[in-house]
């Protein structure tokens, strides 16, 4: 379960922060997600490729389901692949259904078609029919490419909200 091997140079913070990290889950793995809280996700799975294969479980477990979430979709694809495998399908749906709905329909797409079925099954009804109406679109296609946000996300104009020009009337 180890991703291509890149320079460490790429990635200081994370050089820096493996080992403490690693330390942390050995003698204290109930403070890692306070310890890492003010990290950015992104370094975060940086370090999460740095750590030996069999503590990966571990330190995603210690940050919560939301923070490994954000954590997952930063990490190397092949590695997350390879990490949503060796899960149960109910804990993988738990992390993937934190994820927005286009993160988590390119996660899924990722994946071989049986465990993604799989997965699909554990996530709540509302976020399963976003999902697969996402995965439906042809990759290639706009609406494959574009992201969803959902009729919620989307604010309506009307003549009560529209902002005016200053001096101007609203009638």
């Amino acid at each position: 379960m180890n991703p291509a091997p890149r320079n460490p140079e790429d990635r200081p913070i994370a050089t820096l922060l493996a080992p403490d990290i690693a330390a942390l889950l050995d003698e204290a793995p109930a403070d890692v997600a306070a310890e890492t809280e003010d990290i950015h996700p992104a370094d975060l799975a940086d370090v999460a490729e740095l750590l030996p294969p069999e503590k990966l479980q571990e330190f995603l477990a210690a940050l919560g389901p939301a923070r490994a979430a954000d954590v997952l979709e930063y990490l190397d694809e092949e590695l997350r692949s390879e990490f949503l495998q060796e899960i149960t399908a109910s804990q993988a749906a738990e992390l993937v259904t934190q994820m927005t709905p286009d993160d988590r329909a390119d996660v899924l797409e990722e994946m071989d078609e049986e465990r993604a079925e799989q997965i699909l099954s554990e996530i709540p009804t509302e976020a399963r029919a976003e999902t697969e109406k996402l995965l439906s679109y042809d990759p290639d296609t706009a609406g494959g490419l574009m992201p969803w946000r959902g009729q919620g996300a989307r604010r309506r104009c009307t003549t009560s909200t529209r902002p005016t020009r200053r001096g101007a009337s609203s009638a």
